[in-house]
């Protein structure tokens, strides 16, 4: 089943940009890494950022690497916050445009 095509939602956009550029003021920078379930910062390499559990999320025994675990390892180290930043300031980008041909179509 294919997704509907729907029309930006400019007010939820704007407020998600406001609540991901306020909690990335506050991490730590990055690049980030995955080193066995744990994500590292440089050049802050002593501490880790972020633990993915490696075992059983449902009984609690050791299980090793599962692929969702590794999937989550790669995913959160993917979300750099430099890289995430960037991402966030594109989007702003485009919602001001649309927002900007928004007002010009409701005022014609």
């Amino acid at each position: 089943m294919a997704l509907k095509k729907r029309p930006a939602d400019l007010q939820f956009l704007k407020e998600k940009i406001t609540t991901y550029q306020r909690l990335l003021r506050r991490v730590t920078p990055g690049p980030w890494f995955e080193y066995r379930g744990l994500i590292w910062s440089e050049p802050r390499e002593a501490q880790p950022v972020a633990s993915v559990r490696h075992e059983d999320l449902y009984d609690g025994k050791k299980s090793g690497d599962s692929k969702e675990c590794i999937a989550n390892s790669d995913y959160i180290a993917a979300l750099d916050p430099k890289d995430f930043q960037e991402f966030i300031l594109q989007v702003d980008s485009l919602v001001k445009k649309l927002d900007q041909q928004h007002e010009i179509s409701t005022s014609a």
